[in-house]
């Protein structure tokens, strides 16, 4: 068991570089920003789609204090509006 568990942290040691710069930026663009899109395309509910999201994406920064989880969820809303409304993945 301490071998496989040893094998484990080297893996995740030499791949926790890669996950931090591709992984995570990508992962966060597909479920904060793209599927939130998709699904105010079908529904046309701007606003509600726009705060669960923001707000979703402002607590995964709860770590870092509720600051930085209230200063993202605004920005999240109005990098929302100027994408939906100006551009961004679909138009």
């Amino acid at each position: 068991m301490n071998s496989l568990i040893k094998k484990f942290r080297h893996f995740r040691s030499k791949s926790q570089p890669w996950w931090t710069i591709f992984g995570a930026p990508i992962t966060q663009e597909i479920f904060f920003r793209f599927i939130p899109y998709l699904l105010f395309l079908k529904s046309g509910n701007f606003w509600e789609i726009g705060i669960i999201s923001s707000l979703s994406y402002g607590l995964i920064y709860y770590y870092f204090g509720w600051v930085l989880v209230v200063y993202t969820f605004f920005l999240g809303l109005i990098f929302w509006y100027l994408m939906v409304n100006f551009g961004g993945l679909v138009n």
